[in-house]
């Protein structure tokens, strides 16, 4: 149920930083003499570029200055293709119009694109440490309530797209009365647009109007993601004090510093980068990177969040 949630609410976001116009990388393709198959040294080289990737993150906790140093130099154009048959072809997009996203420039593409990723990361993180506190006695509702901040419910209270996002992401019991009502108004309104059999299309309303609007949402998701990422130092330090009580020893998860290596060679183009390039997939911890060579040396052509 909650990864569910979790990836509705990134796709909503999403969806708020598409453009859609396509580009070209001047990507190194695949020619019949290359091998089909991920090589040692391919998978080697990968997997030492993901370390750097993570240890970079690990230390600026943001992506803007790992785009400078990793990433393809047009990868703020290249942005502009992510979701593209979504968005075309998606009905039930009543966050921002098809206009809107052209108006928009593809650094502020970019700057919502990771901001949700870089949310979506924290958010991650704040449920699993969570669970880790929780036991018969402290609830997931009473964690929450400790150590998010006052001020990461008036952000939300106060902007109103992130006030119809937020009973997606967050349990019912932290809702207020008003926030529970509008959930069951838009769940009601969602069955009803389901259920409506006329042919005479309405006329859309999008949540937001302008371009004020959404950089306005933009940097209450960054806000968000900082209070997210203070909560968890908070969580993390209260983990260790509960450990150290209860003298035990914390599991670190098997899966966090875990790096898989995949190649993909695709018949169309992919983010800009022309059919046949080797794209090098790469899972870690709860993103996936996709790499290509540009000029013998790898770069993120891009990254998302991995959502079961």
């Amino acid at each position: 149920m909650f990864m569910r949630k979790i990836s509705h609410i990134f796709i909503a976001l999403s969806l708020l930083f598409v453009i859609i116009k396509p580009i070209q990388i001047s990507a190194q393709q695949t020619d019949e003499s290359e091998p089909q198959k991920l090589t040692h040294e391919e998978e080697n080289e990968a997997r030492e570029f993901a370390e750097k990737f993570i240890a970079r993150y690990r230390e600026t906790q943001d992506f803007k200055p790992l785009v400078q140093e990793m990433f393809v130099s047009d990868f703020a154009t290249g942005i502009k293709q992510f979701l593209f048959k979504a968005v075309e072809d998606n009905n039930d997009n009543d966050f921002i119009s098809p206009e809107l996203y052209n108006q928009a420039k593809p650094e502020e593409i970019m700057r919502g694109y990771l901001t949700g990723v870089g949310f979506y990361h924290q958010l991650i993180q704040f449920y699993s440490n969570s669970n880790k506190l929780e036991d018969e006695e402290t609830s997931t509702e009473e964690i929450f309530r400790e150590f998010l901040s006052p001020a990461f419910f008036s952000l939300i209270e106060n902007d109103k797209a992130l006030k119809k996002l937020i009973p997606d992401f967050l349990p019912d019991e932290l809702l207020s009365d008003e926030e529970k009502s509008q959930n069951e108004t838009n769940q009601s309104e969602e069955n009803s647009n389901e259920n409506d059999s006329t042919d005479t299309p309405k006329p859309k309303t999008y949540l937001i109007q302008n371009l004020d609007e959404l950089n306005g949402l933009i940097s209450n998701i960054q806000k968000l993601t900082s209070l997210l990422r203070d909560a968890n130092d908070r969580v993390e330090t209260a983990i260790e004090t509960k450990a150290a009580l209860e003298n035990v020893i914390i599991k670190k998860d098997e899966d966090e510093n875990s790096i898989d290596v995949d190649l993909c060679i695709r018949d169309e183009e992919y983010f800009g980068a022309p059919p046949k390039t080797r794209v090098f997939e790469v899972k870690f911890s709860v993103f996936q990177i996709d790499l290509i060579k540009v000029d013998n040396k790898l770069k993120v052509l891009t990254i998302y969040p991995l959502v079961d």
